[in-house]
């Protein structure tokens, strides 16, 4: 199973029991209004879903890769390895981890049990919702971190000028978009070579 399919995989199972659950459950208590929650939730689930769109655009790697060129062209003068600015290229930084913690403390009242505004099985269901939100998270970053680490790999092969390995870390990195030999092929051919060095050997390489 590719990165890709896993964080598919987990927003729709996020959708489909937790999140329901919770909506089923908040409509049984007239005494809460559940619009502060679903506008919290949303602006958690939001950015998750715009980066997932952002990256799987199919114009990105063409842009990621003009990107790398741009900036190996800038060093060319420059001591040292070059540093990329990854966000650029769609780094994922929303945290996640601290807006589960502000969600537990907006439904908190609920969940004391000597509380006359004790909502039956709330804890299970928020329990629930946040092992699948952190799941989420966790493979949005793992295929975060792995794509920016072949992104510095194509930069450090390009200005190294090793054709060897540039077509390694373009072949990791199109695998990394869950991109087949058709597709890859295809995109890589709409690189702009005045822009980074890619021969139609490179390409046939990859």
């Amino acid at each position: 199973r590719t990165l890709r399919e896993a964080v598919f995989q987990d927003l729709a199972f996020t959708y489909d029991l937790p999140l329901k659950q919770l909506s089923d459950c908040l409509k049984q208590y007239p005494f809460v209004d559940p619009a502060p929650l679903d506008e919290h939730l949303t602006r958690m689930v939001d950015p998750i879903q715009e980066w997932v769109a952002w990256i799987t655009r199919p114009m990105w790697l063409v842009e990621a890769i003009h990107r790398v060129g741009a900036k190996v062209a800038e060093h060319a003068n420059m001591t040292g390895k070059v540093e990329l600015d990854l966000d650029q290229f769609g780094k994922f930084n929303y945290p996640v981890p601290i807006r589960l913690r502000d969600l537990q403390a907006m439904v908190r009242p609920f969940m004391e049990t000597k509380s006359r505004h004790h909502i039956h099985g709330l804890d299970a269901i928020i329990a629930e919702l946040v092992r699948a939100l952190l799941r989420l998270y966790h493979t949005v970053r793992a295929w975060d971190d792995t794509l920016m680490d072949q992104v510095k790999a194509v930069a450090e092969a390009e200005e190294a000028n090793d054709a060897a390995e540039k077509r390694i870390a373009l072949t990791n990195l199109c695998a990394t978009c869950d991109m087949d030999v058709f597709e890859a092929a295809h995109r890589l051919a709409q690189v702009d070579i005045a822009k980074f060095a890619l021969q139609p050997g490179d390409i046939e390489g990859v």
